[in-house]
């Protein structure tokens, strides 16, 4: 169960990370790479990415927490290279479609992820565990973010969300691996 637990700290983690790029450095992003000054673009991006999360939480709950946890990993990184290459490229059309891309996979990892943990927690210490999964979320949504945007003041947006995608799809593949171990009967894999 411990390893199951650490998969999904690591979900929450990598979701968060994603959403709080958006929310604390996407309208520099904008400004300063895709050179969008309207400060309703900016809105409208950050608005997007939440907006696509909670529309996929809300479609896809129905999938096993495997698939919709795998499905959502793939997809949030998927989302997160072609919001990368949005940047390099200076295309807001690639970014927007990173933005919609990663917001699914926010939204499939993050919901599976917390009905999982909710799952898979003895009723005992469900409120510790779940405590638990939450601080893994809010460093991630911290974290990430600080130096990110510590590191864009010295390498610029591009190169320091590049280490970022580096770095989060190092996580996820290895949270993969983790759930490709994981016993076909744990609830990560088998309930709704």
């Amino acid at each position: 169960m411990r390893k199951d637990l650490i998969s999904a700290g690591v979900a929450a983690f990598c979701s968060f990370t994603l959403l709080g790029l958006f929310a604390a450095l996407a309208p520099s992003f904008l400004i300063g790479t895709l050179h969008q000054t309207n400060a309703a673009v900016a809105g409208v991006v950050v608005f997007l990415i939440f907006a696509v999360a909670c529309l996929a939480e809300v479609l896809f709950r129905g999938l096993a927490h495997r698939v919709a946890v795998v499905s959502g990993f793939v997809t949030l990184v998927a989302g997160l290279w072609v919001i990368v290459a949005g940047l390099s490229a200076a295309s807001l059309a690639v970014f927007i479609a990173g933005t919609v891309i990663g917001g699914f996979g926010v939204g499939l990892v993050y919901g599976a992820s917390l009905a999982s943990t909710n799952q898979l927690a003895p009723p005992e210490h469900r409120s510790q565990v779940i405590s638990t999964y939450f601080v893994a979320a809010n460093l991630g949504l911290i974290t990430p973010v600080i130096g990110v945007g510590v590191a864009s003041q010295h390498i610029g947006n591009l190169d320091a969300t590049l280490i970022c995608a580096v770095a989060i799809t190092a996580l996820v593949v290895l949270a993969l691996v983790n759930i490709a171990r994981s016993p076909r009967s744990h609830p990560i894999v088998e309930t709704h």
